[in-house]
């Protein structure tokens, strides 16, 4: 029965050199993930950062009052990083703000102009606001709800 005790000891042995196989490349997997993992943390980082030193260069009160919308080239390709992204929940009040300080309204493409925000992004953001009733569309004009030199009226 020498040959039944061969092929055990060659399962064995295989066994043995695929578990150090398995562990080494976990162990390189692993690496790999810390290395991605840390980038994707410096830039987070660098992004609290920035923001840090805006904060400290025009006062808090500022900061709260005009929310930063870090402009954004509109030849970006689709890979935006996180950094080159407005912070989530900056675009409707900078969009809001912006209409208030325009009593005669601007058109999407007017408002993505001046606030540096994807014209896109824009037009989605003003159609929202219109469904929560904070913005208005007369024409190509948009306007915030209430403003303007007339006023919507439902006539049935």
């Amino acid at each position: 029965m020498g040959g039944v005790d061969d092929i055990e000891d060659m399962v064995s042995s295989l066994s043995d050199a695929l578990r150090a196989m398995l562990t080494r490349a976990f162990e390189n997997g692993r690496e790999v993930g810390k290395h991605e993992a840390t980038g994707h943390l410096k830039a987070k980082l660098a992004e609290i950062r920035n923001l840090t030193d805006h904060v400290l260069a025009s006062g808090l009160d500022a900061a709260i009052a005009e929310p930063r919308v870090p402009a954004v080239s509109s030849a970006m390709s689709n890979d935006t990083s996180d950094s080159e992204r407005a912070a989530p929940g900056s675009i409707k009040p900078a969009i809001l703000n912006f209409l208030a300080k325009n009593e005669r309204g601007a058109s999407a493409s007017d408002i993505a102009g001046a606030t540096g925000i994807k014209e896109n992004t824009v037009r989605g953001t003003l159609r929202n606001l219109k469904l929560e009733g904070k913005a208005q569309k007369i024409g190509n004009v948009w306007l915030k709800t209430g403003q303007g030199p007339w006023t919507l009226v439902s006539t049935g």
